[in-house]
């Protein structure tokens, strides 16, 4: 499991990516950072089908990774995960450093 910080306006969540090794399956989580709600994911998203497509997730921002193509369940009622001007979702990682930890995550520039 790799493990960086997203921010949501706001709040700041964990992101998380999830490797099974059995089936090679990737998933994406966010939870909240603290507070009662930190033990349940916000949202999760599997996203093996995605990973090394081209331009499926594109730098637009030092901190920031927009996806092409992302289908969360969300966990959290009302809660939508963001999105930018163009209407994809995107991740805002609290430093450049934090950034898709890991390996085999590569960003179109």
């Amino acid at each position: 499991t790799d493990r960086s910080e997203i921010q949501d306006d706001n709040y700041l969540h964990v992101f998380r990516i999830f490797r099974d090794r059995d089936s090679g399956g990737v998933r994406f989580e966010a939870t909240a950072r603290r507070g009662p709600m930190k033990t349940i994911p916000i949202w999760t998203a599997f996203v093996t089908q995605y990973i090394g497509q081209k331009n499926w997730m594109k730098r637009v921002g030092s901190n920031t990774v927009q996806l092409r193509e992302l289908h969360p369940y969300v966990f959290c009622g009302g809660y939508r995960p963001p999105r930018g001007s163009t209407g994809r979702y995107q991740l805002t990682f609290t430093s450049p450093e934090g950034t898709f930890p890991g390996e085999g995550f590569k960003t179109e520039h």
